[in-house]
């Protein structure tokens, strides 16, 4: 499609082998594929737009790509920076919200198997530990050559980079820097906020930013392992 957009990370493709080996071990209701719905039969927490955790007998798994909110795999245009449709061979550019890719989920299952490894040589644990990944098989879904896929993981934390490390480092400055005016360059003088989020902290749970929300099986999908 010369008019889709599609993420990709800036590395070579790993060469794989599909086998639902090991799945057995996995909980009941994750051996099938699961898409964030408004209400459905299985209730877990919104991570971020794309993502959701799930419980099971005090273990959480963290499903990376399983529905754009409770929209599932929506189309969207791509806009530029002032909000512009972005044209492409006479069409509007569009991108896909919601999902990852066999690319994009093998080699974040591969880079996350590597830092668990060393982490454990450490006496560590990694907070996302893979356990394999979701192709999507849904009826009548547009630009069907796109399998949309989902990585499973299991977690043990929910800290964001955004929401969590750079707001604690923001937190943190004042206390690192001198709170005296500072001269940077030629520009005009700066100082340090005494609050720089007027009294809001980032919650202690890490659940602050995140909704409840619901998952549904949904049939005919391929499950990777």
């Amino acid at each position: 499609y010369s008019h889709l957009l599609v993420d990709a990370v800036p590395v070579a493709d790993l060469k794989i082998s599909r086998s639902s080996d090991g799945v057995e071990t996995w909980p009941e209701a994750l051996r099938v594929p699961l898409l964030k719905v408004p209400s459905g039969k299985f209730q877990g927490v919104a991570s971020g737009i794309r993502s959701a955790l799930w419980s099971n007998e005090g273990k959480w798994y963290r499903l990376k790509g399983c529905g754009n909110n409770s929209e599932g795999f929506i189309i969207v245009p791509v806009q530029d920076d002032v909000g512009a449709e972005v044209m492409q061979d006479g069409q509007p550019l569009q991108k896909i919200r919601g999902a990852s890719y066999v690319h994009t989920a093998t080699i974040e299952l591969h880079s996350s198997a590597k830092v668990d490894t060393v982490a454990r040589r450490c006496g560590m644990a990694c907070a996302n530990v893979p356990l394999g990944w979701y192709e999507y098989c849904l009826p009548d879904t547009p630009l069907p050559k796109v399998v949309r896929c989902c990585s499973v993981f299991q977690t043990f934390g929910d800290r964001r980079l955004a929401d969590h490390v750079l707001r604690g480092l923001e937190l943190l400055l004042p206390l690192m820097a001198s709170s005296a005016p500072v001269a940077l360059g030629s520009g005009a003088p700066i100082k340090f906020p005494d609050n720089p989020f007027g009294g809001a902290r980032p919650g202690a749970d890490g659940f602050d930013e995140m909704q409840q929300t619901h998952m549904i099986v949904v049939g005919g999908g391929g499950l990777e392992c």
